[in-house]
């Protein structure tokens, strides 16, 4: 039996964070109900540089996160989408949503409106800034939680400020709202009882912040821009040049320096203090890196990386997402998942599952649905909620609804 089999979740997210934490459930059983808007209101749904997939509404983006999961289309601004939202909502143990604060309880189907008529309900809210505090009403995306929360200023500095390269903080409060999902899930079994959930971006990159927020909380102490540079201090610790590419190495413990040193060949500098004494001396890596820089562009970076790894230093070449994703490793961890035929498309496609693995097979799914086509469990959930197909021809030529068939 799969961990959520039996829940039956109502998705009206968009973008990536909510449809994300929704993904993580279905994974594990749960019947995602992916409520939809009628006129392309989801734009990650169309934003590909791919004419297929923009044409078919299944874009890269939208493809990596909403597989095992079904689609009903409803005009949330016109009564009768309210009314079928609700008598969905009434049938379901969790609902997730993404959208400003207030937006929801403005329809009619906030917590308090909801909890009327399902008291066991648990309903999530993943916002930028939470449904508390000054910053409230304040649109988010994630590229400006980067900035505001001082992750951005974390790499260069405020000067050079630099964001990580792809939605970092949408994926995490992807994972933040499962497992706050799961949390609330678990005591509403125990209890009969829903409750609230208000999961906030900035909260999220916050505590994955922990180590330098900490600094700040304990001493005021200003954590520096880290750049290249490894958060451990170490100076044997960083990015490199080599002879094809850089190597990446995290040797951050005086047994880690020692095997870099006897590795590269200079085990003379082993007892020597100034490079093996680095505990609050940032000024040793002057002498340690040009060292290494000089060395590590000897030989290539698949060489250093076998080198170092059989000394047991964290050490391998940087990657781009073609060669790690060639990595025999990642296909070996059963990460990777087939869907044969994708409606829209009419070929296979890899999707990844979630990021571990449970020894037992039958808590997950192991044939993964394909992303919906817009609208196409529309008809199946309509008919669920007591409408006639009569019913919702005239929802779909009224605009309530749309259908795919």
């Amino acid at each position: 039996m799969k961990p959520f089999e039996g829940i039956r979740i109502l998705d009206p997210t968009h973008v990536l964070a909510g449809p994300f934490c929704c993904y993580q459930m279905a994974w594990f059983g749960a019947e995602v109900i992916k409520v939809e808007a009628v006129e392309p209101r989801d734009f990650i749904r169309y934003a590909s540089p791919d004419a297929e997939l923009a044409g078919a509404g299944l874009s890269e983006s939208f493809l990596a996160q909403n597989a095992n999961k079904k689609s009903v289309v409803l005009n949330l601004k016109d009564p009768r989408g309210q009314d079928l939202f609700r008598r969905l909502a009434a049938t379901s143990d969790a609902m997730v949503e993404n959208y400003q604060p207030g937006t929801m309880a403005g329809l009619g189907l906030g917590y308090d409106d909801l909890k009327q008529i399902n008291e066991r309900l648990v309903y999530c809210s993943l916002t930028g800034f939470g449904q508390t505090g000054p910053l409230r009403d304040v649109p988010a995306y994630d590229h400006l939680v980067q900035g505001i929360s001082a992750m951005a200023s974390m790499q260069n500095g405020t000067e050079d400020p630099v964001r990580v390269g792809f939605p970092v903080i949408d994926y995490v409060v992807g994972l933040l709202g499962a497992f706050a999902l799961s949390t609330a899930l678990f005591q509403s079994r125990a209890t009969g009882q829903g409750q609230y959930v208000d999961v906030s971006m900035l909260d999220a990159s916050l505590i994955i912040m922990a180590p330098v927020v900490q600094q700040w909380l304990t001493s005021q102490r200003q954590p520096p821009a880290m750049g290249r540079r490894a958060f451990s201090g170490s100076p044997f610790s960083g990015m490199f040049e080599t002879a094809d590419g850089m190597i990446v190495t995290a040797a951050n413990t005086r047994a880690q320096a020692e095997s870099v040193l006897r590795v590269i060949g200079r085990e003379d500098l082993i007892d020597d203090p100034d490079v093996m004494d680095w505990n609050g001396r940032p000024e040793v890596a002057d002498r340690v890196q040009p060292i290494l820089f000089e060395v590590f562009a000897t030989r290539t970076a698949l060489e250093w990386e076998a080198l170092l790894g059989a000394a047991s230093v964290p050490a391998g070449k940087l990657r781009d997402v073609p060669e790690i994703m060639a990595h025999p490793h990642v296909r070996e961890r059963g990460l990777l998942h087939t869907i044969p035929d994708v409606p829209g498309l009419g070929r296979p496609i890899e999707v990844m599952g979630p990021g571990f693995r449970i020894a037992d097979p039958q808590a997950m799914i192991q044939d993964p649905t394909p992303p919906p086509l817009k609208g196409a469990d529309t008809r199946h959930y309509l008919r669920e909620v007591g409408l006639s197909d009569g019913d919702i021809d005239t929802l779909v030529s009224d605009g309530v609804t749309l259908v795919a068939e």
